[in-house]
């Protein structure tokens, strides 16, 4: 009864903001520390994945850079998150997260990796990090399956939640075409590749075989 009451109270989710929370008081105390060095391999770079840090391409979602990214990631995860985690289950949410994180940046590095003979070398050196991929994917679930349920957390005044979706991605490309930020490209691949999974979970043809 006890073991049933401790997996009822903590879910993937909350472990997942608390783990997202700590990681970011770890990166502040580090940062004005002698180990700060140790942020330059958290995040997913090109040039470093392919020198061997393989181990980024799961490291990369947890590290922010502010405060208030902290905040809006983890807000998004506790009201969205949550919903789809008890829809979902845990197990197929979480299968979700790890598809979503490492199929969408192996194409971060693909992508990145064509920039550089476009652009130049800047592109492979281009740092992606954060939750806002993988938040951004959520919402992207949510707004597909709640179309006009009314977003008010994050706004001054109601939005249905895909209008919502629909605003986050038009930031997206906005940064990355505009404000030179190629993360921004990534965040969008990773919403990609979950609405592709998403698309193929309910296809007639997976229903078959599964």
């Amino acid at each position: 009864f006890s073991l049933y009451k401790i997996s009822f109270f903590i879910t993937l989710n909350k472990i997942l903001i608390i783990v997202t929370a700590s990681a970011f008081f770890l990166q502040s105390i580090l940062a004005k520390t002698s180990g700060a060095f140790i942020l330059n391999y958290i995040p997913l770079v090109p040039a470093q994945f392919f020198s061997g840090h393989i181990y980024e391409l799961l490291t990369y979602p947890f590290l922010a850079n502010g405060v208030f990214e902290v905040l809006f990631e983890c807000l998004l995860l506790w009201f969205v998150g949550s919903e789809l985690e008890s829809m979902w289950g845990t197990r197929l949410y979480a299968k979700f997260l790890l598809i979503v994180v490492i199929v969408g940046g192996l194409f971060y590095l693909g992508l990145m990796g064509l920039l550089s003979y476009i652009i130049g070398p800047q592109a492979y050196m281009s740092p992606l990090m954060g939750l806002a991929g993988v938040t951004s994917f959520l919402l992207l679930a949510y707004g597909i399956l709640y179309p006009n349920q009314i977003f008010t957390f994050a706004l001054i005044f109601p939005m249905k939640a895909k209008y919502f979706c629909a605003l986050i991605i038009g930031l997206f490309f906005f940064y990355g075409v505009f404000g030179n930020y190629y993360g921004a490209f990534g965040h969008l691949g990773l919403m990609g590749v979950g609405y592709l999974y998403m698309v193929w979970l309910s296809s007639p043809r997976f229903k078959k075989w599964r």
